[in-house]
């Protein structure tokens, strides 16, 4: 689906000297205050090896788009339908994909990477572990008994996969990020298996003839990191740049392999009625543990696009999400862009709230037609993780490494579990 782009009038200006690097002066809209990320400082510690490697995937897959001779024109293009929210103009034409992809995935790529490490994202299948394995009433009311059963057996099966879907993760920027958080955990667990290889050959030869000979550090890692099987779902072609990050990331991430991470695009429109069957299949026939689901920088397009389509989509994502599930929602922190009126007196919400009032308002309950009272319902979703606004700042010289000028990050986020 469309992706929140955050389009502005600033002219591009050109560098001298070597590959252009596109250049985004400050806005002299006086609408964009002191918050705007152009007033913004960059971070002051380095770049991480892993921010440096994202950017690395993403020049090499996008390199002929980078050296187009008119991608400032064409970006500045791209900028103005986006600003008149002409998305599917944008998103639906397969010669804009590369060029969009070569302006926006880099910092969106960064913030996300940033996100899923600093909320654990990939690593709290043990806290739905617990979660869905309970008992009595509360796992009566789970709508998903095969899941909570399948999730039971990942303390026995780590090898089993865990579903990703990326709604609006057509772009890359997901997908690249994932994969550098894999990578990220492989070279962890590397460096843990190495300190506890040195500290066994201080061990008594005795010991050590009791241990297996040898265990391969990438055996280790992928026994400990339960693989990704991503699916990305969008409304434009995005399937071939798809699959171009996916083989980059596979030649470029250190350690990486097709074992720890498949991917694969579908393309469709997640708020038509012939979107249901993809997600019931993807959320109903899932690995033996919950899926994850992300919504990043997409939600305020689809509000744009129909807000009763949109409800519909959510309503229909919580009938077919299994007990356990985990839904990250991430959007713009733009208070006027992410602002949803409600009711008749015209007030105005935050996008985050609304959608807390979507997912976690208990629905009414139902007549029982007797005196007693009817059991009060449950809310289908639970609030796990809350940031009405937070930045991610681009670190200092990571810049350096990529030829258009990247932004930091304002944003909003919700980490939700399916009750």
């Amino acid at each position: 689906m469309p992706r929140r782009s955050d389009p502005t009038n600033h002219p591009i200006a050109l560098r001298s000297g070597g590959r252009k690097r596109l250049h985004h002066p400050p806005s002299k809209n006086p609408s964009h205050g002191p918050n705007s990320h152009a007033h913004l400082p960059m971070h002051k510690q380095p770049c991480l090896p892993n921010e440096v490697a994202i950017l690395d995937v993403i020049s090499a897959s996008l390199a002929q788009a980078l050296d187009d001779p008119n991608l400032a024109v064409k970006i500045q293009q791209i900028k103005a339908l986006l600003y008149e929210k002409r998305f599917l103009e944008v998103f639906e034409t397969e010669s804009w994909l590369d060029i969009y992809a070569a302006r926006w995935v880099p910092s969106r790529a960064l913030a996300f990477r940033e996100i899923f490490d600093s909320i654990g994202l990939l690593e709290r299948s043990e806290e739905v572990a617990e979660f869905t394995k309970g008992k009595g009433k509360e796992n009566a009311e789970s709508t998903a008994g095969t899941a909570v059963a399948g999730t039971a057996q990942s303390a026995e099966s780590p090898r089993s996969a865990q579903k990703v879907i990326c709604i609006g993760g057509g772009a890359g920027s997901e997908l690249v990020a994932l994969c550098a958080v894999v990578t990220q955990q492989l070279g962890s667990t590397n460096d843990q298996q190495h300190e506890e290889s040195l500290h066994s050959e201080s061990e008594t030869e005795e010991t050590k003839k009791a241990e297996p000979e040898t265990t391969p550090a990438t055996e280790s890692s992928s026994s400990v990191i339960p693989p990704l099987d991503i699916h990305l779902l969008d409304i434009g072609p995005y399937g071939e740049l798809i699959n171009s990050f996916q083989d980059t990331c596979l030649s470029v991430l250190p350690g990486l392999s097709s074992d720890a991470t498949n991917a694969i695009f579908h393309q469709i429109d997640i708020l038509a009625p012939a979107c249901t069957p993809l997600f019931e299949n993807l959320l109903t026939r899932s690995t033996t543990q919950p899926p994850i689901i992300t919504l990043l920088f997409t939600m305020t397009e689809l509000f744009i696009q129909s807000r009763p389509r949109t409800i519909a989509f959510l309503r229909m994502l919580s009938r077919f999400a299994p007990r356990g599930t985990l839904f990250l929602v991430v959007d713009s922190a733009n208070e006027e862009a992410s602002a949803v009126t409600v009711g008749k007196e015209g007030r105005s919400w935050s996008l985050g709230m609304v959608m807390d009032g979507i997912l976690c308002t208990p629905p009414p309950a139902a007549t029982t037609g007797s005196e007693e009272p009817a059991p009060k319902a449950k809310a289908l979703w639970r609030k796990m993780e809350s940031e009405d606004s937070k930045w991610y700042r681009l670190r200092e010289g990571l810049q350096d490494h990529y030829p258009i000028k990247m932004e930091n990050t304002r944003y909003w986020l919700r980490l939700y579990r399916r009750n």
